[in-house]
């Protein structure tokens, strides 16, 4: 989960703002995947969502299975007038390790580092899916990036 918070401070960090909060609720991040698609994008049973440590963060459980370990799930989204700042910040945090990503928003890229899609689906407003694994675990780089990338793309169409 520490990733999980970390990301959302490199994405939020010093663009936090109480406006921009009251615009994108939790309960809107929630509301961006259902459980089945989290279970049948990693292959793993997922629960949640649950309201995540951070605010504008929404978090899907992962529970272990033969092939991954015990993971979790992480939706962020942040409108308002920042959320392109929001996502140059992210993207320059990201600069030598990032994928670029078509067909979701505006702009998106992949961070490997993190496991994290970063998608700026319009100037207000900005979206990212985590999936957080122990350090350490030994999970496939490839089907990690494909699960969330799919899952992004679901995500994109209900923000």
């Amino acid at each position: 989960m520490l990733a999980t918070v970390v990301a959302g401070l490199v994405v939020a960090g010093s663009t936090a703002s109480v406006a921009a909060a009251a615009k994108a609720p939790a309960r809107e991040s929630c509301g961006l995947l259902r459980t089945a698609e989290v279970t049948h994008a990693l292959e793993q049973p997922a629960t949640g969502p649950v309201v995540g440590p951070a605010p504008l963060i929404c978090d899907w459980s992962l529970q272990p299975t033969e092939t991954r370990p015990r993971g979790a799930v992480s939706v962020y989204v942040r409108r308002g007038d920042d959320a392109r700042k929001a996502f140059t910040l992210a993207k320059e945090f990201h600069q030598d390790s990032q994928v670029r990503l078509r067909d979701l928003g505006q702009r998106a890229f992949y961070a490997p580092g993190l496991g994290t899609v970063y998608v700026l689906e319009n100037a207000e407003t900005l979206f990212y899916v985590q999936g957080v694994y122990p350090t350490g675990a030994t999970v496939d780089a490839a089907g990690l990036q494909q699960a969330l990338v799919g899952l992004a793309g679901k995500a994109e169409r209900r923000v």
